[in-house]
């Protein structure tokens, strides 16, 4: 009888495990489709706060501060996309906990007069 029970309990911790594995692939995808979800609204922003500005104020300035914004806000989404060669959303990051996503702060410039006009412009 003792047996028996040894057989059982080795087969209730082989559910739990397989159990808790799919648990994890889940979560996994979870995380892998909000970062790409993500990644398409900050591109779709940064696509928009560009047409903005270059319908009120013309073509942006090369190596302004709003240029250098626009480069760190795509290279964010780059970082959050699946897809994407720099992307730190990969099972691989998450599981070693090494996603440098969190590390990154933005470029320490004020951004262009134009650029604050946009985005304190009261309708």
């Amino acid at each position: 009888m003792g047996r028996g029970l040894e057989e059982e309990e080795r087969r209730r911790l082989e559910r739990q495990r397989l159990k808790e594995a799919e648990e994890r692939k889940v979560w996994g995808l979870f995380i892998e489709a909000i970062c790409w979800h993500r990644s398409q609204q900050i591109r779709a922003y940064v696509q928009a706060v560009e047409d903005a500005v270059e319908k009120s104020a013309g073509d942006i300035v090369p190596r302004s501060s709003l240029e250098e914004w626009l480069i760190w806000a795509r290279q964010q989404a780059d970082r959050l996309d699946p897809f994407s060669a720099s992307s730190c959303c990969t099972k691989e990051d998450r599981k070693n906990d090494r996603s440098p996503y969190y590390n990154r702060s933005p470029p320490e410039t004020e951004f262009d007069p134009t650029w604050q006009r946009l985005i304190t412009r009261s309708d």
